[in-house]
């Protein structure tokens, strides 16, 4: 009875080994020809050669297992490798997704990290997606308006945020007609806006028609600080239109103030969605002028936040009207924190005296 035992025993033993360095050759094979490996695998790299080394010969078993003896060899010096060697890499997959990149163009965005591509590549598969988007009435989206949403990080310090801001820009690359512009002025300001280029001028006398709606076919509203005190009737009428010194829209320099409002582009963000959703172009420009104007409001938004704080601008997505966004690569368009011991050196260095 005792000898029966011994033999089951030693036969099963037997018959697990063969089970564990059958797992181990099926590992290799898979090593061999650049499978894919699960999720419990370790990073590493292995070579031809060190497959052939540890598998030639006769079939013999180890008491080690397959990871330790591999790491033994990696760090062996004695093994050479060639150049024609093929590297198999191992790479672990990132934490909480199924893979760093998605194999099909296909795929649910919620199992892969973020693809951010340049500007570049994304701007040419909007154009693609352009050629092929089905729409009832082609002529109506025929050339599309590209915008970027920018998430912002408006936190400062403890309990302090970024006030919310609005600004207009003025962009290399116009892309839309002209806004209209109400100019309250008296004397001969009002020549100077009429020759600035405002579409309504006018003093305290044009204020009871704006309160009626009979003038209302405007976008901005400027003015000057003498014709502040008549304009308080039509605070709540205008609301965001109405005249302000914080926004600019209020000042002696008529010229710049009607041209900045009449040819450039509106931007807005809420303190309650951190977010800025602005429109850079038309598909009809060349990607080199769309990036253009994309880089001249990330600029001009940015300086909405001290530099010595974590950048404002903390995620951009290109898109277009009925196209899918593509997330890009935007840390080269931030404006460039210069280094504090570079600016301490810069004010240390004596001035150099002309001879």
């Amino acid at each position: 009875m005792a000898a029966s035992m011994s033999t089951v025993l030693a036969s099963f033993a037997a018959t697990k080994s063969r089970v564990v360095y059958c797992k181990q050759l099926t590992t290799v094979f898979r090593l061999h020809h650049g499978a894919a490996m699960g999720p419990h695998h370790e990073k590493r790299t292995l070579t031809a050669t060190h497959i052939s080394k540890k598998f030639t010969g006769s079939l013999h078993l180890h008491k080690r297992s397959f990871a330790t003896e591999v790491s033994h060899q990696l760090e062996d010096p004695t093994i050479d490798q060639t150049p024609e060697e093929t590297l198999l890499t191992i790479k672990e997959k990132p934490k909480g997704y199924l893979a760093w990149k998605p194999v099909d163009d296909v795929y649910m965005r919620m199992h892969y990290p973020p693809q951010l591509q340049t500007f570049q590549d994304a701007m040419e598969t909007l154009r693609k997606q352009d050629k092929w988007m089905f729409c009832r009435r082609k002529s109506k989206h025929e050339d599309r308006t590209v915008t970027i949403s920018m998430n912002l990080d408006m936190a400062l310090q403890k309990k302090k945020k970024v006030e919310p801001f609005q600004g207009v820009v003025l962009l290399p690359h116009p892309f839309k007609s002209d806004n209209r512009i109400l100019c309250f002025a008296r004397g001969t300001d009002e020549q100077n806006a009429i020759d600035a280029g405002a579409d309504i001028v006018g003093d305290e006398t044009i204020v009871p028609k704006v309160l009626s709606r009979k003038i209302k076919n405007y976008d901005y509203c400027v003015s000057t600080p003498d014709m502040m005190p008549e304009l308080v009737p039509l605070k709540r009428l205008l609301r965001k239109k109405y005249p302000s010194s914080k926004r600019g829209s209020v000042g002696l320099d008529l010229r710049s103030m009607i041209h900045r409002y009449k040819k450039g582009q509106e931007y807005k963000c809420q303190i309650k969605w951190a977010h800025v959703n602005v429109s850079i172009g038309k598909l009809s420009l060349t990607n080199e002028q769309l990036e253009e104007n994309m880089q001249c409001i990330i600029t001009d938004v940015s300086k909405h936040k001290p530099a010595e704080f974590s950048p404002l601008i903390t995620k951009i997505t290109l898109n277009a009207f009925l196209l899918d966004g593509v997330a890009l690569e935007f840390e080269k368009y931030l404006p460039k924190r210069e280094d504090e011991f570079s600016a301490l050196r810069s004010s240390q260095e004596p001035e150099t005296k002309q001879l």
